[in-house]
């Protein structure tokens, strides 16, 4: 996109913003924060596309999951998660995750305790969805993030992606961030450089099926 964009044209930046909050919304990014996301990522979990939803995993993720989830607390919580998910949708869930929560349920084992609060997490989820849904719209269009993207004395119609962001976080269940909000938590370079790392694994995602996976 170049120039002035169209209204239809703005119009959907804001729908691609608002249905990438909510994808991470889902994915237990804004409540659980880092570990979670990653570890969400790189084992290629995802939601199926049936109804009910429940999360699914290429078989050969699920001893990664499980030994992750037996070292580390908030991954511990992810695992179960996805059996919740699988349990509500009838679906079988894998024996090693199966196993492990079953043995969480029966005392048999204690999960790690948390280092970090809930509140830690929830602020690294937040800014963790800002510079990522950021930089889609970046992909998206050539509109600058911020006001001094623009060159001195020009002024485009456009407005700036902080402000398309303002409007789709209301949409959300994110809490409501101002403008100059969005843009103190993009200006953070070393944690936008660290979302976008872990982000790439999206794409690896993406390929997973090329790989021949089984997903269960």
């Amino acid at each position: 996109m170049s120039g002035s964009l169209s209204q239809k044209q703005l119009e959907h930046l804001e729908r691609v913003a608002v249905g990438e909050i909510n994808r991470h919304v889902s994915n237990g990014t804004l409540e659980h924060g880092r570990e979670w996301t990653k570890t969400w990522h790189e084992c290629s979990l995802r939601w199926s596309g049936s109804e009910p939803a429940y999360v699914m995993l290429p078989t050969v993720m699920c001893q990664r999951l499980t030994e992750r989830a037996a070292e580390q607390a908030v991954v511990f919580e992810l695992a179960k998660f996805v059996v919740a998910s699988r349990l509500d949708a009838g679906v079988t869930t894998p024996s090693l995750l199966a196993k492990l929560v079953s043995g969480y349920l029966t005392g048999d084992f204690t999960p790690p305790k948390r280092n970090s609060g809930p509140r830690s997490e929830a602020t690294w989820g937040r800014n963790f969805i800002v510079y990522c849904v950021l930089c889609e719209l970046r992909m998206r269009s050539e509109l600058p993030v911020t006001e001094n993207k623009i060159q001195r004395g020009v002024r485009s119609r456009n407005p700036i992606l902080s402000e398309i962001m303002e409007r789709a976080i209301r949409q959300t269940a994110m809490p409501n961030l101002q403008q100059s909000q969005i843009q103190e938590i993009w200006a953070d370079t070393s944690k936008r450089d660290e979302a976008i790392e872990i982000e790439k694994t999206v794409i690896r995602t993406l390929l997973d099926d090329e790989k021949g996976y089984d997903w269960v």
